[in-house]
């Protein structure tokens, strides 16, 4: 029989906005947070006003040119930068209910490397947790481990969107999402 599928994640395409007036923040989306310790992802939409939309703006922005998968927006996550080895950008949210403990779930996303990438990096990681998790004093060390599904990146490109899925079995309560790269150090530069 087929599974019964049911997306948990509230504003899975990063649309709902409280405020862009003066141009879309990430830190403006209803449902997205940042974990403590991090930096704060970029974020795109077409409601960018004028004179931001070439900057903010979607499709056309200053990391270059990517219509939005579905709506009029989109976050980035930075996986790494030359300066900024452990780059600590990672895009959060919390859904309800929680997971049943012994259930099979899937993570699934859609991913687009940026036109002004310099840097690639060929892993993503989805860490599911059941408290918010924090990236201070160095507590994202382990998220790679940690994490439930491992995505290999290595054949997005810059000409669309391509779809990144897998599954897991929950723990149980688990009621929080983390998405990036939590390669930290060598195994960052290694797979760069």
């Amino acid at each position: 029989s087929p599974a019964i599928c049911q997306n948990r994640v509230p504003d899975p395409g990063f649309e709902i906005l409280d405020d862009c007036t003066f141009g879309p923040s990430y830190s403006e989306l209803t449902y997205w947070y940042v974990p403590s310790g991090c930096v704060s992802s970029a974020y795109f939409n077409a409601c960018a006003p004028s004179p931001n939309e070439v900057y903010l703006g979607v499709p056309q922005n200053v990391r270059g040119y990517e219509t939005a998968h579905g709506g009029q927006g989109y976050a980035t996550i930075m996986t790494y930068r030359a300066d900024m080895a452990n780059a600590q950008i990672y895009l959060t949210t919390t859904f309800s209910p929680p997971l049943a403990a012994g259930q099979a779930y899937c993570i699934q996303f859609w991913l687009s490397l940026c036109d002004s990438s310099s840097f690639r990096t060929n892993t993503m990681h989805a860490l599911v947790t059941s408290r918010i998790p924090t990236a201070s004093n160095d507590g994202d060390s382990t998220w790679a481990q940690a994490a439930q599904v491992t995505f290999n990146t290595s054949d997005v490109g810059t000409d669309g969107w391509v779809l990144m899925q897998g599954s897991f079995i929950a723990q149980g309560l688990e009621q929080r999402l983390t998405l990036g790269n939590f390669l930290k150090n060598a195994a960052i530069l290694a797979d760069t």
